[in-house]
């Protein structure tokens, strides 16, 4: 048995009431930053800028000047111009509102190009060039959506994505996709092509996207003001991305006349020629173990670019006593990894502890309680894995507390071949490149602050971002090797722990 369950274990169990204010990780440290954790930091005032209306245009050619709304034709014309607001948080001074490259546009409307790009998406590893460095302004406790932006402008894959988006989807007028929109938009901010004496550029406010998150129930917790977890922020975030992909496809082909509930996908890497027809509409019988029967029932996946990318699949088997075995397959994104455990030194051993048997005692069955036991395997994995070190766990004695022992990790990654289910092993790729880190400060669940490291596009370098300061690193100052885990020699910050880790397929 357990002694700590962790803050996702226990969710669901909550009020039903309270579920709105506790949606994926109850109670994690949502907080702020107490300033005898960082004497440094000090703190400020700011206003941020009013959104300009740039659907005007002046006509200055007449004598009485008049403005003239007109709409927008492409994204090139959505957002133009900079302006500059108080800034001393070190850094550049000027900061920019996002504005966008010229960019080609197809002759059809956005339903049909968003639903084209659902059909025909694949991800694309190349990376098309190095992306400019900028630092995103902390208003106030924000850091946590500022290194998960970070991370993902940096994930090539999802910066390519936004790219695609930029050239072949016509800007929507209706906005039923506001999230996609503004972090489309504001990856146009970012240059390809700079001075390289400019090691990075102006700090930006990336008010674009944190407002078409206002007014969205899915993120009415983010609009407390204080720190939340910046793991739920990703769940979050690209759930919603996902949602409007999806809406974008059901509404095309509604307007088709279509009956359709989105192309819905089951991953079943390796097991689909032993799946034989059952009647049961909840799963399907499978040729398991010995050639005995299983139920196996699946959540299913619904194709969007985000589920291509980061979308993987988890196989739970539950066995009990005279019974047939029920397989489960589960999605996930990201990769929830155990690491309470004293003999958890790396991210392989957290791996390996995940396929581990358990042992659930007292299981109802038709022959009374009976010992059962549940095992996961990892079914299929996506381009994009990240990986989830579940720092904070729940002590019924202590409440909330934080794990901050260092936990191994490299720049790359080889999936165990154990960890897969036995009829997929040998038959999918396993070799990992690192491309971010976000890390989780503060010795304790009652205060914190994040920061993250990336790798450049093409592979040429790290930089580390705490919010405007930025400045660069070597891989040797984000990997943490498992000898110096071992032998306690590992020189980090106590305070300073991995938290996320983005690892993506090497091609």
């Amino acid at each position: 048995m357990r002694d700590f369950k962790s803050a996702t274990d226990t969710a669901p169990l909550e009020n039903l009431h309270l579920r709105r204010e506790f949606c994926i990780n109850s109670v994690l440290p949502w907080y702020s930053c107490k300033k005898s954790e960082f004497p440094k930091r000090k703190p400020r005032k700011f206003t941020a800028p009013k959104q300009l209306n740039n659907s005007v245009q002046i006509n200055k050619s007449v004598g009485n000047t008049k403005a003239i709304p007109s709409k927008p034709k492409s994204w090139s014309a959505v957002v133009k111009k900079h302006v500059r607001v108080p800034f001393t948080h070190g850094g550049p001074t000027t900061v920019a509102t996002p504005s966008t490259s010229t960019a080609p546009m197809e002759k059809k409307n956005a339903n049909a190009a968003f639903a084209q790009l659902i059909d025909t998406f694949q991800p694309d590893f190349q990376p098309k060039s190095v992306i400019q460095p900028r630092g995103f302004i902390n208003t106030g406790n924000i850091c946590f959506m500022n290194s998960i932006l970070q991370a993902l402008l940096f994930c090539v894959p999802f910066y390519n994505l936004l790219k695609l988006i930029n050239k072949s989807v016509p800007y929507n007028f209706e906005k039923s996709t506001p999230l996609i929109e503004s972090t489309t938009l504001f990856s146009n901010d970012f240059k390809q092509k700079w001075d390289k004496d400019e090691e990075q550029g102006d700090s930006i406010l990336p008010e674009v996207v944190y407002s078409s998150t206002k007014g969205n129930p899915r993120f009415d917790i983010l609009q407390s003001g204080e720190q939340e977890d910046a793991e739920e922020f990703l769940n979050l975030f690209l759930n919603e991305l996902h949602e409007e992909f999806l809406n974008e496809y059901k509404i095309y082909h509604q307007k088709k006349g279509h009956k359709t509930d989105g192309e819905t996908v089951k991953v079943m890497n390796g097991i689909t020629d032993s799946l034989e027809s059952n009647d049961d509409n909840s799963g399907w019988t499978e040729v398991g173990k010995n050639k005995k029967p299983v139920i196996a029932r699946s959540a299913t996946v619904e194709r969007s670019p985000i589920s291509q990318i980061f979308g993987g699949q988890l196989r739970s088997t539950l066995r009990v006593p005279n019974q047939r075995d029920s397989v489960t397959l589960e999605p996930f994104q990201p990769l929830q990894l155990d690491i309470q455990a004293d003999d958890i030194l790396s991210v392989t051993d957290a791996l390996d502890k995940m396929t581990e048997p358990e042992v659930l005692p007292e299981w109802p069955s038709s022959k009374g309680t009976v010992t059962a036991t549940k095992q996961m395997y990892i079914e299929s994995l996506p381009p994009v894995l990240i990986l989830h070190l579940k720092r904070f766990f729940y002590d019924m004695a202590g409440g909330t507390q934080k794990n901050y022992k260092p936990v191994a990790y490299l720049a790359d990654l080889t999936i165990p071949q154990s960890v897969f289910s036995p009829s997929i092993r040998g038959t999918v790729p396993t070799e990992y490149s690192l491309n971010a880190v976000v890390y989780h400060h503060g010795i304790s669940a009652s205060g914190g602050h994040y920061t993250v490291d990336v790798k450049q596009h093409d592979g040429s370098g790290w930089i580390r971002i705490d919010d405007t300061h930025i400045h660069k690193i070597q891989v040797s100052d984000v990997e943490i090797p498992k000898a110096a885990v071992e032998t306690g020699s590992y020189g980090g910050s106590n305070d300073k722990v991995a938290y996320l880790l983005f690892y993506t397929r090497k091609n």
